[in-house]
Protein backbone atom coordinates (compact mmCIF):
# COMPACT_ATOMS: atom_id res chain seq x y z
CA UNK A 1 0.00 0.00 0.00
CA UNK A 2 1.54 3.29 -1.11
CA UNK A 3 0.43 6.70 -2.36
CA UNK A 4 1.65 8.37 -5.55
CA UNK A 5 0.59 11.10 -8.02
CA UNK A 6 -0.54 10.18 -11.55
CA UNK A 7 -1.62 12.28 -14.52
CA UNK A 8 -3.66 9.46 -16.10
CA UNK A 9 -5.87 6.95 -14.33
CA UNK A 10 -5.52 3.46 -15.73
CA UNK A 11 -7.40 0.29 -14.84
CA UNK A 12 -6.31 -1.48 -11.67
CA UNK A 13 -5.32 -4.43 -13.87
CA UNK A 14 -4.38 -3.44 -17.41
CA UNK A 15 -6.07 -6.42 -19.09
CA UNK A 16 -9.34 -6.27 -17.11
CA UNK A 17 -11.87 -3.45 -16.60
CA UNK A 18 -12.49 -2.18 -13.11
CA UNK A 19 -15.63 -3.78 -11.72
CA UNK A 20 -16.79 -0.58 -10.05
CA UNK A 21 -15.88 3.11 -10.18
CA UNK A 22 -17.38 5.28 -7.41
CA UNK A 23 -17.36 9.06 -7.01
CA UNK A 24 -19.51 11.86 -5.61
CA UNK A 25 -20.78 15.17 -6.89
CA UNK A 26 -20.39 18.40 -4.97
CA UNK A 27 -20.56 22.17 -5.16
CA UNK A 28 -16.75 21.94 -5.36
CA UNK A 29 -15.41 21.91 -8.91
CA UNK A 30 -12.64 19.50 -7.96
CA UNK A 31 -15.21 16.69 -7.83
CA UNK A 32 -14.87 16.47 -11.64
CA UNK A 33 -11.08 16.23 -11.67
CA UNK A 34 -10.68 12.45 -11.48
CA UNK A 35 -12.96 11.72 -14.44
CA UNK A 36 -10.99 14.29 -16.43
CA UNK A 37 -7.86 12.21 -15.83
CA UNK A 38 -9.25 8.84 -16.91
CA UNK A 39 -7.05 7.40 -19.61
CA UNK A 40 -8.77 7.06 -23.00
CA UNK A 41 -8.68 3.27 -22.69
CA UNK A 42 -9.95 3.19 -19.11
CA UNK A 43 -13.06 1.03 -18.71
CA UNK A 44 -15.28 0.18 -15.76
CA UNK A 45 -18.08 -2.37 -15.83
CA UNK A 46 -20.32 -0.11 -13.76
CA UNK A 47 -20.16 3.33 -12.13
CA UNK A 48 -21.82 4.71 -9.02
CA UNK A 49 -22.27 8.46 -8.53
CA UNK A 50 -23.26 9.58 -5.04
CA UNK A 51 -25.15 12.83 -4.77
CA UNK A 52 -26.13 14.50 -1.51
CA UNK A 53 -29.59 15.82 -0.78
CA UNK A 54 -28.91 19.55 -0.53
CA UNK A 55 -30.05 22.86 -1.95
CA UNK A 56 -28.37 23.61 -5.26
CA UNK A 57 -28.63 27.38 -5.13
CA UNK A 58 -26.03 28.07 -7.81
CA UNK A 59 -26.73 24.96 -9.87
CA UNK A 60 -23.18 23.70 -9.28
CA UNK A 61 -24.17 20.23 -8.08
CA UNK A 62 -26.30 19.61 -11.16
CA UNK A 63 -23.63 21.05 -13.47
CA UNK A 64 -20.90 18.88 -11.97
CA UNK A 65 -23.11 15.80 -11.99
CA UNK A 66 -23.73 16.25 -15.72
CA UNK A 67 -20.00 16.58 -16.42
CA UNK A 68 -19.18 13.46 -14.41
CA UNK A 69 -22.00 11.43 -15.98
CA UNK A 70 -21.03 12.41 -19.50
CA UNK A 71 -17.37 11.59 -18.92
CA UNK A 72 -18.17 8.23 -17.35
CA UNK A 73 -20.53 7.38 -20.21
CA UNK A 74 -17.51 6.98 -22.47
CA UNK A 75 -15.67 4.76 -19.97
CA UNK A 76 -18.45 2.41 -18.90
CA UNK A 77 -18.69 -1.05 -20.45
CA UNK A 78 -22.47 -1.14 -20.16
CA UNK A 79 -23.97 2.31 -20.75
CA UNK A 80 -26.86 1.40 -18.47
CA UNK A 81 -24.36 0.64 -15.73
CA UNK A 82 -24.11 4.25 -14.50
CA UNK A 83 -26.20 4.75 -11.37
CA UNK A 84 -26.79 7.89 -9.30
CA UNK A 85 -27.99 7.49 -5.73
CA UNK A 86 -29.10 10.35 -3.49
CA UNK A 87 -28.04 10.38 0.13
CA UNK A 88 -28.96 12.36 3.22
CA UNK A 89 -25.58 13.24 4.71
CA UNK A 90 -27.13 13.58 8.18
CA UNK A 91 -28.60 10.05 8.21
CA UNK A 92 -25.75 7.60 8.82
CA UNK A 93 -27.94 4.50 8.63
CA UNK A 94 -29.38 5.34 5.21
CA UNK A 95 -25.92 5.39 3.61
CA UNK A 96 -25.23 1.83 4.75
CA UNK A 97 -28.70 0.68 3.63
CA UNK A 98 -28.42 2.35 0.22
CA UNK A 99 -25.07 0.61 -0.38
CA UNK A 100 -26.58 -2.75 0.59
CA UNK A 101 -29.42 -2.17 -1.83
CA UNK A 102 -27.07 -1.15 -4.66
CA UNK A 103 -24.79 -4.16 -4.13
CA UNK A 104 -27.47 -6.79 -3.52
CA UNK A 105 -27.16 -8.25 -7.04
CA UNK A 106 -23.39 -7.75 -7.31
CA UNK A 107 -22.17 -11.06 -5.96
CA UNK A 108 -18.49 -10.63 -6.75
CA UNK A 109 -16.39 -7.53 -7.36
CA UNK A 110 -12.61 -7.82 -7.69
CA UNK A 111 -11.40 -4.33 -8.68
CA UNK A 112 -12.93 -1.21 -7.10
CA UNK A 113 -11.81 2.40 -7.66
CA UNK A 114 -13.14 5.13 -5.32
CA UNK A 115 -12.63 8.85 -5.83
CA UNK A 116 -12.89 10.06 -2.23
CA UNK A 117 -12.32 13.76 -3.01
CA UNK A 118 -15.73 15.16 -2.07
CA UNK A 119 -17.30 12.43 0.03
CA UNK A 120 -18.25 13.46 3.54
CA UNK A 121 -15.96 11.77 6.02
CA UNK A 122 -18.80 9.82 7.62
CA UNK A 123 -20.03 8.53 4.25
CA UNK A 124 -16.48 7.58 3.28
CA UNK A 125 -16.11 5.52 6.47
CA UNK A 126 -19.41 3.75 5.82
CA UNK A 127 -18.49 3.19 2.18
CA UNK A 128 -15.15 1.57 3.03
CA UNK A 129 -16.61 -0.38 5.93
CA UNK A 130 -19.41 -1.88 3.89
CA UNK A 131 -17.53 -2.59 0.66
CA UNK A 132 -14.42 -4.01 2.33
CA UNK A 133 -16.60 -6.36 4.36
CA UNK A 134 -18.78 -7.44 1.43
CA UNK A 135 -15.90 -7.86 -1.04
CA UNK A 136 -12.93 -8.97 1.13
CA UNK A 137 -10.99 -10.35 -1.84
CA UNK A 138 -11.29 -7.18 -3.93
CA UNK A 139 -8.42 -4.85 -4.76
CA UNK A 140 -9.27 -1.27 -3.78
CA UNK A 141 -7.77 1.89 -5.21
CA UNK A 142 -8.36 5.30 -3.63
CA UNK A 143 -8.25 8.43 -5.83
CA UNK A 144 -7.90 11.93 -4.38
CA UNK A 145 -7.58 15.50 -5.71
CA UNK A 146 -5.86 18.03 -3.46
CA UNK A 147 -7.67 21.27 -2.73
CA UNK A 148 -6.17 24.64 -1.76
CA UNK A 149 -8.00 26.41 1.06
CA UNK A 150 -8.39 29.89 2.46
CA UNK A 151 -5.89 30.87 5.14
CA UNK A 152 -8.46 32.60 7.33
CA UNK A 153 -11.87 31.05 6.57
CA UNK A 154 -13.29 27.93 8.24
CA UNK A 155 -14.79 25.29 5.94
CA UNK A 156 -17.99 25.08 7.97
CA UNK A 157 -19.89 26.92 10.67
CA UNK A 158 -21.66 25.60 13.73
CA UNK A 159 -22.65 22.07 14.70
CA UNK A 160 -25.93 20.44 13.66
CA UNK A 161 -25.50 17.33 15.80
CA UNK A 162 -22.90 15.02 17.32
CA UNK A 163 -23.17 11.26 17.07
CA UNK A 164 -21.27 8.01 17.57
CA UNK A 165 -20.86 6.64 14.07
CA UNK A 166 -22.74 3.34 13.54
CA UNK A 167 -20.69 0.23 12.70
CA UNK A 168 -17.63 1.65 14.45
CA UNK A 169 -17.70 0.45 18.06
CA UNK A 170 -21.05 1.98 18.94
CA UNK A 171 -21.59 0.03 22.19
CA UNK A 172 -19.05 1.76 24.46
CA UNK A 173 -20.83 4.70 26.08
CA UNK A 174 -18.52 5.79 28.91
CA UNK A 175 -17.67 9.24 27.59
CA UNK A 176 -15.99 10.76 30.62
CA UNK A 177 -13.44 7.98 31.25
CA UNK A 178 -11.90 8.24 27.82
CA UNK A 179 -9.17 9.54 25.61
CA UNK A 180 -10.21 11.69 22.66
CA UNK A 181 -8.06 11.74 19.52
CA UNK A 182 -8.94 14.86 17.53
CA UNK A 183 -7.66 14.83 13.96
CA UNK A 184 -7.84 18.55 13.41
CA UNK A 185 -8.76 20.38 10.23
CA UNK A 186 -10.27 23.75 9.34
CA UNK A 187 -13.52 23.35 11.31
CA UNK A 188 -13.04 24.74 14.79
CA UNK A 189 -16.72 24.68 15.79
CA UNK A 190 -16.91 20.93 15.13
CA UNK A 191 -13.71 20.21 17.07
CA UNK A 192 -14.75 22.30 20.08
CA UNK A 193 -18.23 20.76 19.99
CA UNK A 194 -16.86 17.21 20.15
CA UNK A 195 -14.42 18.02 22.94
CA UNK A 196 -17.23 19.53 24.99
CA UNK A 197 -19.52 16.56 24.21
CA UNK A 198 -17.00 13.89 25.24
CA UNK A 199 -15.27 15.90 28.01
CA UNK A 200 -12.45 13.33 28.08
CA UNK A 201 -9.78 12.65 30.65
CA UNK A 202 -7.14 12.96 27.92
CA UNK A 203 -7.20 14.95 24.67
CA UNK A 204 -4.76 14.17 21.86
CA UNK A 205 -4.70 16.79 19.09
CA UNK A 206 -3.40 15.59 15.73
CA UNK A 207 -2.03 18.18 13.31
CA UNK A 208 -1.70 17.19 9.64
CA UNK A 209 2.06 17.53 9.22
CA UNK A 210 3.67 17.09 6.75
CA UNK A 211 0.68 18.98 5.33
CA UNK A 212 -1.15 18.49 2.04
CA UNK A 213 0.80 21.45 0.65
CA UNK A 214 3.24 23.98 2.08
CA UNK A 215 1.47 26.11 4.68
CA UNK A 216 -1.71 24.01 4.78
CA UNK A 217 -1.20 23.31 8.49
CA UNK A 218 -1.22 27.00 9.50
CA UNK A 219 -5.00 27.68 9.31
CA UNK A 220 -5.68 24.54 11.36
CA UNK A 221 -3.32 25.74 14.09
CA UNK A 222 -4.98 29.17 14.15
CA UNK A 223 -8.58 27.92 14.09
CA UNK A 224 -7.94 25.30 16.77
CA UNK A 225 -5.71 27.48 18.94
CA UNK A 226 -7.86 27.12 22.07
CA UNK A 227 -7.45 23.33 21.98
CA UNK A 228 -3.79 23.38 21.01
CA UNK A 229 -2.86 26.01 23.62
CA UNK A 230 -4.49 24.09 26.45
CA UNK A 231 -1.55 22.79 28.54
CA UNK A 232 -3.41 19.51 29.11
CA UNK A 233 -3.65 18.78 25.38
CA UNK A 234 -1.20 16.22 23.99
CA UNK A 235 -0.05 17.37 20.53
CA UNK A 236 1.25 15.08 17.79
CA UNK A 237 1.92 15.32 14.05
CA UNK A 238 0.65 12.83 11.46
CA UNK A 239 1.02 13.03 7.68
CA UNK A 240 -1.88 14.61 5.82
CA UNK A 241 -1.49 12.28 2.84
CA UNK A 242 -0.21 8.92 4.14
CA UNK A 243 -3.06 6.74 5.46
CA UNK A 244 -0.62 4.16 6.80
CA UNK A 245 0.98 6.72 9.08
CA UNK A 246 -2.44 7.59 10.52
CA UNK A 247 -3.31 3.91 10.97
CA UNK A 248 0.00 3.15 12.69
CA UNK A 249 -0.18 6.14 15.02
CA UNK A 250 -3.73 5.26 16.08
CA UNK A 251 -2.67 1.66 16.71
CA UNK A 252 0.24 2.90 18.83
CA UNK A 253 -2.06 5.12 20.91
CA UNK A 254 -4.73 2.43 21.23
CA UNK A 255 -2.20 -0.08 22.60
CA UNK A 256 -0.62 2.42 24.98
CA UNK A 257 -0.86 0.93 28.50
CA UNK A 258 -1.67 4.37 29.89
CA UNK A 259 -5.01 4.30 28.03
CA UNK A 260 -5.90 0.59 28.22
CA UNK A 261 -8.79 1.09 30.69
CA UNK A 262 -10.18 4.16 28.92
CA UNK A 263 -12.63 4.55 26.09
CA UNK A 264 -10.92 5.53 22.84
CA UNK A 265 -12.77 8.11 20.78
CA UNK A 266 -11.55 9.23 17.36
CA UNK A 267 -12.86 12.44 15.76
CA UNK A 268 -11.92 12.43 12.04
CA UNK A 269 -11.92 16.15 11.19
CA UNK A 270 -8.63 16.14 9.29
CA UNK A 271 -7.86 15.15 5.70
CA UNK A 272 -9.64 12.50 3.62
CA UNK A 273 -6.45 10.42 3.44
CA UNK A 274 -6.29 10.51 7.23
CA UNK A 275 -9.87 9.20 7.26
CA UNK A 276 -8.75 6.26 5.11
CA UNK A 277 -6.11 5.67 7.78
CA UNK A 278 -8.80 5.75 10.49
CA UNK A 279 -10.69 3.07 8.58
CA UNK A 280 -7.54 0.93 8.23
CA UNK A 281 -6.97 1.21 11.99
CA UNK A 282 -10.43 -0.22 12.65
CA UNK A 283 -9.93 -2.92 10.03
CA UNK A 284 -6.71 -4.00 11.72
CA UNK A 285 -7.40 -3.55 15.41
CA UNK A 286 -11.13 -3.81 16.09
CA UNK A 287 -13.07 -7.08 15.93
CA UNK A 288 -16.81 -6.27 16.11
CA UNK A 289 -17.53 -9.88 17.13
CA UNK A 290 -15.54 -9.57 20.36
CA UNK A 291 -18.10 -7.54 22.30
CA UNK A 292 -18.07 -3.84 23.12
CA UNK A 293 -15.09 -2.16 21.48
CA UNK A 294 -13.13 0.50 23.34
CA UNK A 295 -12.64 2.41 20.10
CA UNK A 296 -15.39 4.48 18.58
CA UNK A 297 -15.71 7.24 16.02
CA UNK A 298 -17.41 10.40 17.22
CA UNK A 299 -18.67 12.63 14.44
CA UNK A 300 -20.08 16.14 14.33
CA UNK A 301 -22.18 17.33 11.41
CA UNK A 302 -21.74 20.99 10.52
CA UNK A 303 -24.68 23.36 10.60
CA UNK A 304 -23.61 25.10 7.38
CA UNK A 305 -20.92 24.77 4.71
CA UNK A 306 -18.84 27.75 3.65
CA UNK A 307 -19.48 27.02 -0.04
CA UNK A 308 -18.26 30.36 -1.41
CA UNK A 309 -14.69 29.90 -0.18
CA UNK A 310 -14.56 26.15 0.56
CA UNK A 311 -11.74 25.54 -1.91
CA UNK A 312 -9.94 28.42 -3.58
CA UNK A 313 -8.43 26.17 -6.26
CA UNK A 314 -7.28 22.60 -6.74
CA UNK A 315 -4.54 20.55 -8.36
CA UNK A 316 -5.81 20.10 -11.93
CA UNK A 317 -2.66 18.43 -13.25
CA UNK A 318 -2.86 15.15 -11.36
CA UNK A 319 -4.64 12.95 -8.85
CA UNK A 320 -3.22 10.83 -6.05
CA UNK A 321 -3.61 7.06 -5.92
CA UNK A 322 -3.52 4.80 -2.88
CA UNK A 323 -3.89 1.03 -3.18
CA UNK A 324 -5.40 -1.13 -0.42
CA UNK A 325 -4.58 -4.81 -0.32
CA UNK A 326 -7.53 -7.24 -0.20
CA UNK A 327 -8.71 -8.10 3.29
CA UNK A 328 -8.49 -11.76 2.32
CA UNK A 329 -6.21 -13.45 -0.20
Amino acid sequence: MSISPVSEIEQIESDKPDDLFICSTSFEERCINSVQHLKDEYTARRCLIVRYLAEDQDGLREKHHSIIFNRLYHHTENKKGITTIFFDKYDQYSSWDSLKNYCKDLASLERITIDITTFTKSYLLNLLGYLRDRYPKAKFRIIYTKGIYSENEPLTWGVKNITILPHYGRKWRDLKNSVLVLLLGYEDDRAYGIKEYIDPLKTIAVIANPPTYLGADKPSKVLNAAILNDPETIKINVSAMDPLETKNKLSELYKNNEYKNLGFFIAPLGTKMQVVGVYLFFEKEINPDMGAARAQIVYSHPAKYNEKTYTIKYDRKQVWEFYMEPREN
